[in-house]
């Protein structure tokens, strides 16, 4: 699973996160953690259909408030309610230069 993951994360220039189920939300987590960690800056969109995935923004919230997570942390990503807005999130997420060198590195 995880060097499925790896390629998959190899080969993108970003991520759109539709609803989906337990295996979206380990990809999900994993990869924001990687994002956390600094090992990328790829643009990350969630498609917030219904308001789907307000529920982990708010444990996400639950987190930093704890102490446990930056506030920073919190801009690691973007939410839209339609298709339509999926594009313009990615392309306002663009990573810098640096950021794109370190999106290189290999994750372990």
């Amino acid at each position: 699973m995880h060097e499925r993951k790896q390629i998959m994360f190899e080969r993108s220039d970003a991520f759109v996160i539709l609803p989906g189920g337990i295996g979206t939300l380990e990809e999900v987590v994993e990869l924001l953690s990687w994002r956390r960690l600094s090992l990328h800056e790829k643009p990350v969109v969630f498609h917030n259909p219904r308001a789907f995935w307000t529920p982990l923004f708010a444990l996400f919230q639950h987190t930093v408030e704890e102490n446990l997570t930056p506030p920073e942390f919190m801009q690691a990503w973007r939410a839209v309610e339609s298709v339509g807005e999926i594009i313009p999130a990615l392309m306002a997420q663009r990573p810098s230069a640096a950021g794109a060198r370190k999106a290189t590195a290999r994750l372990t």
